[in-house]
């Protein structure tokens, strides 16, 4: 994690921003209920995991529902007609947990992924946040996709 926030900084230096380094010991964890939740929602195929995400975005950018609450997690998941055994035991798995720890740490360190969603669209186009769709058109297009 070390390694992103010196490439972070080094990349807005000409800008004039300074980014200093994560100042507690312990990684922070503000994404990593909904990432963990949606990684725990994978395991039950793509089909779950897409009417997983697509509900976990609703909840986050239309409903104003916090991802740190595990009861959104839960929620929505419930809502996604997933296996809610299988869901609750995952996400209390900490297996799982440092699985989505390291994706996390190497998705900064290789993609300078900053922010949760943060779309690499064939390896040279990033955005980050919510974005209209004309967007990612544009970006496609410049790769020479239509």
């Amino acid at each position: 994690m070390e390694q992103a926030w010196r490439k972070a900084s080094a990349l807005a230096e000409p800008d004039g921003l300074e980014y200093s380094m994560w100042p507690h010991a312990e990684f922070p964890r503000w994404s990593m209920p909904g990432l963990e939740a949606g990684t725990a929602a994978q395991r039950q195929g793509e089909d779950a995991f897409l009417r997983f995400h697509s509900g976990l975005f609703r909840a986050f950018f239309i409903e104003n529902k916090s991802l740190i609450e595990k009861e959104t997690c839960v929620e929505v998941a419930r809502q996604a007609g997933l296996d809610m055994n299988a869901f609750l035991n995952d996400i209390a798995d900490t297996t799982l947990q440092d699985q989505v720890r390291q994706q996390c740490e190497d998705a900064m360190n290789t993609y300078f992924v900053s922010a949760v969603p943060t779309v690499l669209i064939g390896g040279k186009r990033r955005q980050i946040g919510m974005v209209p769709a004309a967007t990612y058109l544009e970006d496609l297009a410049t790769l020479g996709v239509t």
